[in-house]
């Protein structure tokens, strides 16, 4: 049972934020008023570089641009402090990264949105903060009811064994309208990713709950599987995990 065991946790390890820089005419709010230091040749000749980064994705030269447009450009410092946040995830420094978004939630609240969570919860997740990671990832679902960020919820509480609470949420999850139709992305294999339907992953990650709380309970697993390549047949963690569940044999007896 330790190899499916695997298989299936394996399916919930990936999720993963598209990390995109944006130019300076993107950076800047479009109600921001322009001030002095906006306009100043120093923070205008910033921008120009800033942007040949994100035009060629140099993500090592645009840091030290975004610091400095941070500390410069002072009417739009919420907006280099979210770029320079999303440079350092991109480039797994997720200890910068989450210094940076603490900033940005107590100085510019007002600015704070969903895509910010996402990357503090991921942030979380990364450095091996399980408490923090769930509780952010927990406040984002009851904000967006999203299925994906119910598949990180339940994914985080069955981790912590709160098996009761990963099914509910579970429960809660395939009962939503976009339980089918959002599609998240996971391992296919160590090196290769696939789009899933949030609602196959959670009924892969149903199939451990039973398995965990009763490993004789293979045919419930089974059912829950079966469910999963149902809506997605092309699922790999899936079809791995069925296939190993009929391989597996059953528990000693004695």
């Amino acid at each position: 049972m330790r190899n499916l065991y695997l298989f299936l946790l394996i399916s919930l390890g990936c999720l993963q934020m598209p990390v995109e820089l944006h130019a300076s005419s993107e950076t800047r709010d479009s109600s921001h008023s322009a001030s002095v230091d906006s306009s100043s040749p120093a923070v205008i000749s910033l921008r120009v570089a800033y942007d040949l980064c994100c035009q060629y994705q140099d993500l090592a030269a645009a840091a030290p641009l975004a610091v400095q447009l941070a500390t410069l450009d002072t009417g739009a410092a919420h907006k280099w402090k979210g770029e320079l946040a999303k440079i350092h995830f991109a480039t797994n420094r997720h200890k910068s990264c989450l210094l940076i978004l603490q900033d940005l939630a107590q100085k510019h609240p007002e600015h704070w949105n969903a895509a910010l969570a996402e990357m503090q919860a991921l942030c979380h997740e990364a450095l091996g903060n399980k408490k923090e990671a769930l509780e952010a990832w927990q406040a984002l679902w009851s904000r967006s009811k999203s299925a994906s960020h119910a598949v990180r919820v339940a994914g985080l509480q069955f981790d912590a064994k709160l098996l009761a609470e990963a099914e509910a949420t579970i429960t809660t999850a395939l009962a939503a309208a976009d339980a089918a139709t959002t599609m998240i992305k996971l391992p296919k294999t160590r090196e290769e990713m696939q789009n899933t339907p949030a609602a196959a992953a959670l009924h892969n990650l149903r199939a451990l709950v039973i398995l965990t709380r009763d490993p004789q309970n293979r045919q419930a697993a089974r059912q829950e599987l079966e469910k999963a390549l149902e809506i997605s047949p092309d699922y790999e963690i899936a079809k791995r995990n069925l296939a190993g569940l009929d391989e597996a044999k059953p528990p000693a007896t004695e």
